[in-house]
């Protein structure tokens, strides 16, 4: 096994572990389906923040991002400007709905479609579209770290193998630990996203310099 293999196992295993320790922590902690599917409704603001940008930006960054530019060139890195126009947007037009759900306790936008429209109907419609989203866009994003992964490896892990894998890891803490342990999750996963990021950026900048210095 070489020792880029050992490396990778060795810092996937801690961050599996970190997952599998929230999912177990949620499920001692969570008794009812409020706690489970709305962590009582209790995450902090910046929680919620961090999980949901790395949620916005994981499909651009792992699976839109480098097919762009391998096809396009580097020039299409300004797609990257997604991820800066995405909060934007939320800022700029979300305002008056985050109003609104803190005045009346709603947190999902089925529960304000159905107080809104008086018909609780409309919530399951807006459930269904999720639904339809989620599933085939969760798919895509396990596939595609798998891919990376097996990349990673060397090829000593085939793709399906490590997609197994990784949705095993995945599907544990959601069934186990609920919204709560996603969203904590979350916050590792966009410090490690704004680590490397930073990362990539200042070594980039070290080789520009160093070339046409």
């Amino acid at each position: 096994m070489s020792e880029t293999l050992i490396w990778l196992f060795i810092f996937l295993t801690a961050y599996w572990a970190y997952c599998g320790f929230f999912g177990i922590r949620g499920l001692r902690r969570t008794s009812t389906a409020e706690g489970f599917f709305l962590a009582s409704r209790g995450l902090a603001t910046w929680v919620y923040a961090m999980a949901a940008t790395v949620a916005s930006v994981a499909g651009l960054v792992i699976v839109m991002q480098p097919g762009i530019v391998y096809r396009d060139g580097f020039q299409a890195m300004n797609a990257g400007a997604l991820a800066i126009g995405l909060p934007l947007a939320g800022v700029v037009l979300l305002k008056r709905q985050r109003m609104i759900s803190q005045e009346f306790g709603l947190v999902t936008q089925g529960e304000m479609f159905a107080r809104y429209f008086g018909n609780d109907g409309v919530r399951l419609v807006s459930v269904g579209i999720a639904l339809l989203f989620a599933v085939p866009f969760s798919a895509l994003l396990l596939g595609s770290t798998g891919f990376v992964f097996s990349e990673l490896s060397g090829g000593a892990v085939s793709r399906t193998a490590a997609m197994w894998i990784l949705s095993a890891v995945v599907l544990f803490y959601v069934v186990t630990g609920g919204l709560r342990a996603v969203a904590n999750i979350g916050v590792v996963q966009c410090t490690l996203f704004a680590a490397v990021a930073a990362f990539c950026g200042a070594v980039a900048t070290l080789y520009f310099v160093a070339t046409h210095g």
